[in-house]
């Protein structure tokens, strides 16, 4: 693909890919990356990488222009999950399938995957807060 298409994609909302990743922590590895949208709106959804660790849950916007929006961002150690989940049948209703974080404090947090590997999130973030678990329990 010629230059200019991916400097127009970029300057249009396309992924940055200059945009810093997160740092990780000191002994913090990286499990599985991929896609995931916090937010569906009218226009469509935000989308940027969602990448899990052996501590947190990390999703961010990496695109060059959010205006007048402010870029989104997140991240949830895996200790404050208490359950992953698909969601309900409303969720599917207005969404499709995403992914349920219900926390201790009684919220819950939604990210749409875009990668087509709802399944292998959930397993991958159950397992990771288990081995998390087993840990910080030692």
């Amino acid at each position: 693909m010629p230059s200019w298409i991916s400097k127009l994609k970029t300057i249009l909302g396309g992924s940055d890919p200059d945009y810093p990743r997160p740092a990780l922590q000191e002994g913090e590895e990286i499990i599985l990356e991929g896609h995931a949208a916090r937010v569906g709106g009218l226009f469509g959804r935000r989308w940027g990488p969602l990448i899990l660790t052996n501590r947190r849950l990390i999703w961010y916007e990496d695109v060059r222009w959010t205006w007048p929006l402010k870029r989104i961002s997140g991240e949830l150690a895996l200790a404050d999950i208490a359950s992953v989940g698909k969601g309900n049948l409303l969720n599917f209703v207005f969404g499709g399938h995403r992914i349920q974080l219900r926390l201790w404090n009684g919220k819950s947090t939604f990210l749409y995957e875009g990668d087509g590997k709802l399944d292998e999130w959930i397993t991958a973030i159950r397992g990771a807060m288990a081995a998390a678990e087993k840990h910080y329990a030692a």
